[in-house]
């Protein structure tokens, strides 16, 4: 890891998917944007004028671009996602409309590691994973955002994947109307998966160092899954413990024969 908390060249990078009990171990080759890993974006992009409920059974309307109402919360519904208009970019990228995502036509050895920091620090955040799909469980409970818990606050990290669509959400659990501001730390990776089934289980089990990041997907979707699919073929390598060693190497070897690379 650097002093960005990005994964060095021919570094091994694993992404881990709840919902499926599966892991994508990465290796990778380089980072496309070395020497430019900071955007400092600007406001969160809520528009003037749009309502959002609150979290006292009422409604709020941003009086301003970039400021979160009091006590208002964006529903699972109504996501945001980062133009890239909002750094200067107006084409070359995958989606106009949304600087982070990857299309798998273009990009299908690439993925974006992704530090985002927000403030205020202590706004709460969600990333729907996919866009729309509520993710936060606890137990057999479904979680959102205008609950006391299932939110993260200040930033999150994470890996977004080709063909994924992502979704933000934010919620003021103050009594004031703020100003926001959006500050991402990313590297753009192009990659290879990992596809000697030795090493696949080395890092799955964590005896080979790696970078770890958990993605915020604990309820399986079409969407997801689809992406994955028409990306690389598959929903990652199903994860084992230690003494599993010999039944993963066998299905490890089968699901590599299959891979899209």
């Amino acid at each position: 890891m650097d002093r960005f908390g990005l994964v060095e060249d021919n570094q091994y990078l694993v992404v881990e998917i709840p919902a499926y009990e599966s892991f994508i171990p990465f290796k990778v080759k380089y980072r496309v944007n070395r020497g430019y890993e900071r955007i400092d974006y600007g406001p969160i992009p809520t528009t003037s004028g749009t309502s959002y409920p609150t979290l006292d059974g009422g409604t709020a309307t941003v009086p301003e671009d970039g400021v979160m109402p009091a006590m208002a919360y964006m529903p699972t519904s109504d996501p945001i996602v980062f133009p890239a208009s909002g750094v200067g970019l107006t084409y070359g990228v995958s989606d106009t409309d949304d600087m982070f995502y990857i299309s798998e036509k273009d990009f299908d050895n690439r993925v974006i590691h992704l530090h985002a920091s927000f403030s205020p620090s202590w706004l709460r955040i969600v990333v729907d994973m996919p866009r729309s799909t509520l993710q936060g469980m606890y137990q057999k409970a479904t979680l959102d955002i205008n609950m006391g818990m299932g939110f993260r606050r200040g930033g999150i990290e994470t890996v977004i994947l080709p063909a994924v669509k992502i979704g933000w959400r934010f919620a003021n659990d103050t009594n004031m109307d703020v100003y926001t501001v959006a500050r991402f730390v990313y590297g753009e990776y192009v990659v290879d998966i990992v596809n000697d089934a030795e090493m696949v289980f080395n890092l799955g089990v964590g005896k080979v160092k790696a970078k770890r990041v958990v993605l915020p997907v604990n309820v399986p979707s079409y969407d997801f899954e689809d992406a994955l699919r028409k990306t690389w073929g598959f929903t990652g390598f199903k994860m084992y413990a230690e003494h599993e060693k010999s039944i993963a190497i066998s299905e490890y070897n089968e699901v590599i024969s299959e891979l899209r690379r």
